[in-house]
Order: C-alpha cells, then structure tokens, then sequence
C-alpha cells in the first residue's frame, strides 16, 4: 500500500469523492477502532507526557511533550499494520503521525514504541 496515496483516498472519501478500496478501508476502520475517541489524562508524577486511551486501563498512545516523541503502547497496532496489511515500520510511522495530527492535533518529531520508559 502506498501511505501517500492511502491518505489522500481517505481524505477524498470524506469529502464524498472517491471510496476507499477494500484494503483501504480495512485498514481505516482499524484506525477509527484504535484511534478516535482517546481521552486524554495527565499524570502529576510525569509532567510533560499525556496519555490517551480508551480509559485509565487502555492506554494507546504516550505523548512525551519535552522530547516530542508519541509512543505507541499498542502492539496491535504495529502487527496489523505489519503482519496483517504487509505495511513496513517506517510507513507505519508516517501514517501514525499523519493521524495523531488530525485526530489529536500532535505534531511529534519521532513516533515509535520504544522511546518512553514507563
């Protein structure tokens, strides 16, 4: 899959222009799934890092402001976009940091899952 192309489709798809092809929109429904409707929590002991998940018990991303790196605390994420959809770790770091853009308003500088200690 093209990362590039994928995003400009779901852009067109929402303004109503174009549809997604199968592979397409299973990979952005898991997005959505994973993705929309994070919440947003803080913690007083680590000031500087946001958590975003489902709940308190479902943490997805860690965000560590001082460093701008957005930790991906989902294995699921990396495998079905790597295993599952054949996607490379690097595309899948575009495209994570194109969606935490849109959907979370974060610009971070590097997106992995190894650059937050917990």
């Amino acid at each position: 899959m093209n990362i590039e192309i994928f995003k400009r489709n779901i852009q067109l798809s929402k303004l109503g222009i174009a549809e997604l092809d199968n592979f397409e929109k299973k990979a952005y429904d898991f997005l959505v799934d994973k993705l929309t409707g994070l919440c947003t929590y803080t913690s007083d002991k680590k000031p500087g890092i946001l958590y975003f998940g489902k709940n308190t018990d479902n943490i997805v991303l860690i965000y560590d402001s001082q460093k701008e790196c957005l930790h991906v605390d989902d294995y699921k994420i990396w495998s079905f976009f790597e295993r599952g959809l054949s996607i490379d770790y690097t595309d899948t770091q575009s495209l994570m940091e194109w969606w935490v853009g849109l959907d979370l308003d974060l610009k971070p500088k590097y997106i992995n899952s190894f650059c937050y200690s917990k």
